[in-house]
């Protein structure tokens, strides 16, 4: 089921290039799962997730000249995977999931109003679970890289 999921993700195409942040910000969040600093469902905006992702920016994206018209924004594919049905956010104390589906949609907002207004974001539970395990979590991997970064 995720791996159609996975294939079909909705992402902006620009110059006929699909926008690789979602799939990197995915594979940052198994990086993460794997190294035992995500211990539960709850995945927050925080600076290591930042730092993966850019790391992991420079190491798969930044040297193919496809990807040039594109900049390496975490936060942009964290919020925009709420647009993906896996993904959801779990709002902070005061605020409710109304407050964040009143955010527009087609933005980015900035980090300072992501943390003020999300607590964490977090996985459908059969998908958390499934990413516990290695094989798993390299099967969607490949498929990933396959269909959003690999030339």
């Amino acid at each position: 089921m995720y791996l159609r999921l996975f294939k079909l993700l909705t992402v902006k195409v620009t110059n006929g290039v699909k926008a690789p942040h979602k799939a990197l910000m995915l594979l940052t969040i198994f990086d993460l799962i794997e190294s035992g600093y995500i211990k539960s469902n709850e995945i927050f905006l925080d600076d290591n997730i930042a730092k993966i992702f850019k790391e992991k920016w420079n190491k798969l994206i930044a040297s193919q000249e496809r990807f040039k018209f594109f900049s390496p924004n975490p936060w942009t594919p964290f919020w925009h995977l709420k647009n993906d049905h896996f993904w959801r956010f779990v709002p902070n104390k005061g605020f409710s999931s109304d407050d964040i589906d009143k955010i527009s949609s087609g933005i980015t907002p900035s980090i300072g109003k992501l943390r003020k207004i999300i607590h964490c974001a977090k996985l459908e539970q059969s998908l958390y679970d499934l990413l516990l395990e290695k094989d798993k979590r390299e099967t969607l991997a490949n498929v990933l890289i396959t269909e959003y970064i690999s030339i």
